[in-house]
């Protein structure tokens, strides 16, 4: 069985779609199901897949507040109508749905990965982001290429990136989601407050954030091997005060195993540690 991210590369291809420019759901929508994407004002979800007697038509809330966050509700309801066992009568997606990345709940983060290979081709993307380091200032450049939430955006990027990176998405004070690089080995400790001395907590007490990466202890965020009372790490949070909502990016700048064997005063042999670097590897 193809996976999501498969399904959408294909529907891609097989509707010659020019990605020099970003991708139109809408109009995607509009091919697959011979009819408009519907635009209410509707309680209770944000996207809806109505299917009735083999007819299918795409529901879209009009009062979606920003334009990214309607596409990738369109293309996620694309994503219910073309991936075979997701077909159903009615699929009502609420906000939490399609903004948390739950795989708790497969049909939504299967809808949700096929929406984000959508929007932001893997390939595409890959050929922008090549060694170009996290950023604010990125982030927004690339939402605005591919016309996508910063959450989005920033979910990919760290899906993508060959960085030590993970993304955490404070909400209400409290840290309630999070994806992390394949180079980011710390767990993040998920349903429990934002900390005082995060740039993250500045927001949720009122105060500025900056802009830019600040240093912070890494405890304050992640926690395993590696980590000590000293580990640092790089803490780049974009508020949204909208959504009372964090997004933060979090970057080890410096390799993790190689802050823990500078750490490790108890470890020595007469390669320097050679020997134990290349066994972890």
């Amino acid at each position: 069985m193809s996976s999501p991210q498969e399904n959408a590369i294909k529907l891609l291809s097989d509707l010659k779609i020019d990605l020099a420019n970003p991708v139109d759901p809408f109009q995607i929508a509009e091919k697959l199901l011979e009819k408009p994407v519907v635009f209410q004002d509707v309680d209770g979800f944000d996207g809806m897949l109505l299917t009735v007697d083999d007819q299918s038509v795409i529901i879209i809330n009009k009062l979606i507040r920003e334009e990214g966050r309607a596409r990738f509700t369109c293309a996620h309801e694309i994503g219910h109508f073309v991936l075979t066992s997701h077909k159903r009568e009615g699929v009502r997606c609420t906000e939490d749905d399609i903004a948390k990345l739950d795989k708790k709940k497969r049909l939504e983060y299967e809808a949700n990965e096929f929406a984000s290979e959508l929007l932001i081709p893997s390939k595409t993307f890959r050929e922008i982001i090549d060694g170009r380091e996290p950023s604010k200032e990125l982030i927004e450049e690339l939402s605005g290429r591919f016309g996508t939430t910063l959450t989005a955006t920033a979910w990919k990027y760290v899906t993508l990136c060959e960085l030590s990176c993970a993304l955490v998405i404070s909400k209400d004070s409290k840290k309630v989601w999070c994806a992390k690089s394949e180079y980011f080995s710390p767990y993040i400790e998920l349903d429990q407050s934002v900390w005082d001395g995060t740039q993250a907590y500045k927001f949720f007490r009122g105060k500025s954030v900056p802009g830019e990466f600040r240093e912070v202890y890494a405890e304050l965020w992640v926690g395993g091997k590696g980590i000590g009372d000293d580990t640092k790490i790089l803490e780049l949070s974009i508020p949204q005060p909208f959504y009372n909502q964090v997004l933060t990016i979090l970057w080890f700048e410096q390799d993790l195993e190689d802050l823990e064997y500078e750490s490790d005063e108890n470890y020595d042999d007469e390669f320097g540690g050679y020997l134990k670097k290349k066994w972890n590897d």
